[in-house]
């Protein structure tokens, strides 16, 4: 399973830090959510690969979004942003 630097993009997003953003992530086992939807849609390991990463950039980049409107838990609120990719990319 690859890792994804989130401090790369911004150490800040709209005012929340991203040890928030990785305590959702751990807490809710976000990386398995995603790879498990994206193996469910696209079967290719590359692709995978590719959306998986790109769900957690999304994630991070909206993180304020989803954490001033909190109507999905998080685990759900990323995992319908991973579906939308897997379904972009295939």
């Amino acid at each position: 399973m690859a890792t994804v630097n989130i401090s790369n993009i911004a150490n800040v997003r709209d005012g929340y830090s991203q040890t928030e953003f990785e305590r959702f992530r751990a807490q809710d086992q976000i990386d398995n959510k995603i790879y498990s939807t994206a193996w469910g849609i696209l079967g290719n390991a590359a692709d995978v690969e590719d959306a998986y990463q790109d769900t957690l950039v999304k994630a991070w980049e909206h993180f304020a979004e989803f954490s001033l409107s909190s109507k999905l838990d998080f685990g759900a609120w990323v995992g319908r942003i991973a579906r939308n990719i897997c379904f972009h990319v295939k």
